[in-house]
């Protein structure tokens, strides 16, 4: 068995459906890591259990398991910890939903050190396990497509002395975030198309749908990740809204058919790298007709919720401004009375 200097780091909270998956992929790796810690943020299931209970059945000499706990409970803040606590010299990441093949930290690391690279970047493909999360695949990132994330690729530990950590306030998007900062002060990123992983952890109900894209929206607008897409989706809802009104009954039908349409057939088929994405799951491409307003509901309320939020705290550090300009008035009154002025 060969091992290399590398601590892999992931975030969970209530993981246990797809946490053992992760683990395994992680013994069947070509090389296997020096480290794991697994960051719980509050896990009210067995994530915490089973990750234990699998190292102690699974895990290999001279290597170091750890569980580290994340009292803020946002996933930025668990890489945070991962990065902060790793006795190794380079930092690979993960997350629970994810499968790596096994060449996956091999060819990172060998190509880490054949390029003199101190970050390197996998692939992530993306699919969906049942009807509904493969309607929500092929609705977002597109059925099988590739892309370089965060949570496929390798890094010395020295890129976080330059580029920095996480964002610890946002629930989401504290990765694009990241890989963004590492772009503009390290230019383009290496990509090692050979090592790949598979996400697999899309939703599998409408409700829990509705809330992904809602909470990842919301801290897009936090974060003003997504400044051009908020605007068009906030537009685009008001502009079918007053459409909507102003048109009769039948008018109103045909273009909300019309968005459906667009959104729900031909958006999925333009994403997705398999044209038939929905092939051997017939249900799946009618449950894009359903999904996709869905999806694009909870995207305008996150946005809308995420603005709120911004609009608040400006009105709270207002507050806070004109409280202590009005203390540092009144402070000034008193002592030029004292001094008789």
């Amino acid at each position: 068995m060969t091992t290399a200097p590398i601590c892999v780091v992931i975030p969970v909270l209530n993981e246990e459906l797809g946490l053992p998956q992760l683990l395994n992929g992680l013994k069947e790796q070509e090389i296997r890591p020096l480290e794991i810690i697994i960051v719980d943020a509050g896990s009210s299931d067995r994530s915490v259990a089973l990750a234990g209970e699998w190292w102690r059945s699974h895990g290999w000499d001279g290597s170091r398991f750890s569980i580290a706990v994340n009292q803020r409970r946002y996933p930025g803040a668990g890489r945070n910890i991962g990065i902060k606590s790793s006795t190794q010299p380079w930092i690979a990441f993960l997350d629970a939903g994810i499968i790596p093949e096994p060449q996956w930290l091999r060819v990172l690391y060998a190509s880490a050190l054949s390029q003199r690279k101190d970050a390197v970047f996998g692939l992530c493909r993306f699919v969906g396990i049942g009807t509904i999360s493969k309607a929500a695949c092929a609705l977002s990132y597109g059925y099988l497509t590739l892309a370089p994330v965060l949570p496929a690729s390798l890094f010395n530990i020295s890129v976080f002395d330059e580029v920095g950590l996480f964002r610890e306030d946002l629930r989401s998007t504290e990765d694009v975030l990241w890989m963004r900062r590492f772009e503009r002060q390290r230019g383009l990123r290496f990509i090692v198309p050979e090592a790949r992983v598979t996400y697999f952890g899309f939703p599998d109900s409408l409700v829990a749908a509705f809330n992904k894209w809602k909470h990842f929206s919301t801290c897009s607008a936090l974060s003003n990740l997504t400044p051009s897409q908020m605007v068009a989706y906030l537009s685009g809802f008001l502009g079918v809204f007053v459409m909507i009104v102003m048109l009769r009954f039948w008018n109103s039908m045909l273009f909300i058919g019309m968005y459906i349409m667009i959104r729900g057939i031909f958006d999925p088929i333009r994403r997705s790298k398999k044209r038939m994405w929905w092939e051997g799951d017939r249900l799946a491409f009618f449950a894009s007709l359903i999904l996709a307003p869905v999806i694009d509901c909870a995207k305008v309320t996150g946005f809308l919720f995420g603005l709120w939020q911004m609009a608040g705290a400006v009105i709270v550090l207002s507050g806070k401004n004109v409280t202590s300009r009005l203390s540092m008035s009144k402070s000034s009154f008193f002592e030029s009375k004292s001094k008789g002025y």
